[in-house]
């Protein structure tokens, strides 16, 4: 708040103003009183000693020539120094090749802060040293080459922000407007954060568990919304798609045609508790390196079975069950072998799931930590083949996608067929379906 005296001073000393124009501005500033009304009731009359007439034409210029002393008092510390009415800005730049780079930029930014706030007290305006913010703005390689900094501003410890608020704008440690887009777009439009990855959310966050709902701006498909795994890893996994038993017809169609032909999304990327069919955009639009398997009523997310050394390579997961070749030849399903394996290892969930246990062969793929695409066995075919075959297991007992259609479609023939489970002669598991992430 600008003090009258002071102000008064300053229009004498600094801009030569006196005799019955400098009393015109006392009889503006000083002799002047207001009240308060409030639900009716009204104040004592008082004269206020500090502030200008809000709205008037003059408030803005006497604010100008009250504060431009701030701009000779930093100086020769900081070159950059940006004004408004309720806040001040100071920044530099340094690179951050050494921590002597960086300790050089704090002391600087310390000793000018600490310049700032005598002269704000010598001038008697209010500092509220606990809502100081301080931003790094760089790369994520730039910051990651940083150490931690808090800085002193008074008695309190202003740490780093991940973002800060500049004229109605946020304005984000990467300069890449997320957190503004989340902040203007309705909750209901834009429930989480915008970003281009579910890593890129870990960053941001540094590492906290943020299992959810988001939004990921893909270049193909805009802003798409998937659910983000970061329970036990802080690598992020997307949700891409849902086996269930439940509503098979949806999507496991003859000629494989949700795999092979569709290019659009079924269902919605939402929560993975949901035991109904899926298949997110990301399915054909994200690459990744790995995928897992979980099931639906684990809130954890404890992969059953989870693939190894870069299984995906880079692909999405559609052109990696679907570059083998063209699935409407029979020959895929009575080759007596797969067309493609992966490496896989099983946690303990998996060996006591219903409906998708641990196959019982010996010498068979799950024995070899082996997951298998598109195999073909006797009467019996799996998308994703996880146990049977081979020795005493004469088909595609186990997996996901299988059937007992001895041609490359997914109609029944008079058997049944399945999303997953233990075989297709057996029992199937309903009460619960399995979701794939790709990271």
């Amino acid at each position: 708040m600008v003090n009258h005296y002071l102000l008064l001073i300053r229009l004498k000393e600094d801009l030569g103003i006196s005799g019955l124009a400098l009393e015109w501005f006392r009889s503006c500033l000083a002799k002047r009183g207001q009240r308060v009304s409030i639900d009716g009731s009204l104040s004592e009359r008082f004269s206020p000693e500090c502030g200008v007439p809000q709205g008037s034409c003059l408030g803005p210029l006497l604010f100008l020539i009250y504060v431009p002393k701030l701009f000779r008092v930093v100086e020769d510390q900081l070159p950059h120094v940006h004004c408004n009415a309720h806040d001040t800005k100071i920044y530099l730049s340094f690179k951050p090749i050494s921590n002597t780079s960086q300790e050089d930029a704090i002391r600087a930014m310390k000793f000018c802060i600490e310049k700032i706030r005598r002269w704000l007290i010598h001038d008697r305006l209010p500092l509220d040293d606990d809502k100081t913010e301080f931003i790094i703005i760089g790369t994520r390689q730039q910051l990651n080459k940083l150490q931690a900094m808090n800085i002193k501003v008074g008695g309190a410890e202003i740490k780093s922000s991940h973002q800060v608020k500049n004229l109605g704008s946020w304005l984000d440690r990467n300069v890449n407007m997320r957190h503004h887009i989340t902040d203007v777009f309705p909750l209901g439009t834009i429930p989480e954060l915008s970003a281009e990855s579910c890593m890129e959310i870990v960053s941001s966050e540094e590492g906290k568990v943020v299992s959810g709902i988001y939004w990921l701006n893909l270049r193909e498909l805009g802003i798409t919304q998937v659910y983000c795994d970061f329970t036990h890893t802080r690598h992020g996994w997307n949700l891409i798609a849902r086996f269930s038993n439940t509503d098979t017809v949806h999507w496991m169609l003859d000629t494989g045609h949700w795999w092979y032909d569709r290019k659009e999304a079924f269902g919605k990327t939402t929560n993975p508790s949901g035991n109904t069919d899926m298949i997110s955009p990301l399915f054909w639009l994200l690459n990744g390196s790995d995928f897992k398997i979980t099931r639906s009523d684990d809130s954890k997310h404890i992969a059953l079975l989870q693939t190894t050394s870069n299984c995906l390579g880079g692909q999405t997961f559609r052109s990696k069950v679907t570059n083998y070749g063209d699935f409407r030849n029979d020959k895929v399903w009575h080759m007596g072998q797969c067309l493609g394996t992966c490496k896989v290892q099983y946690s303990g969930p998996y060996q006591i799931t219903d409906g998708f246990g641990k196959a019982t062969c010996s010498g068979d793929m799950q024995a070899a930590d082996e997951v298998g695409f598109w195999c073909g066995w006797g009467w019996s075919g799996a998308v994703i083949m996880i146990g049977g075959a081979q020795g005493a297991c004469g088909g595609c007992e186990h997996g996901i996608g299988i059937t007992t259609a001895k041609q490359a479609s997914f109609s029944s023939n008079g058997r049944p067929e399945d999303d997953f489970g233990d075989s297709p002669w057996g029992w199937d598991a309903r009460s619960y379906s399995l979701n794939l992430w790709i990271r």
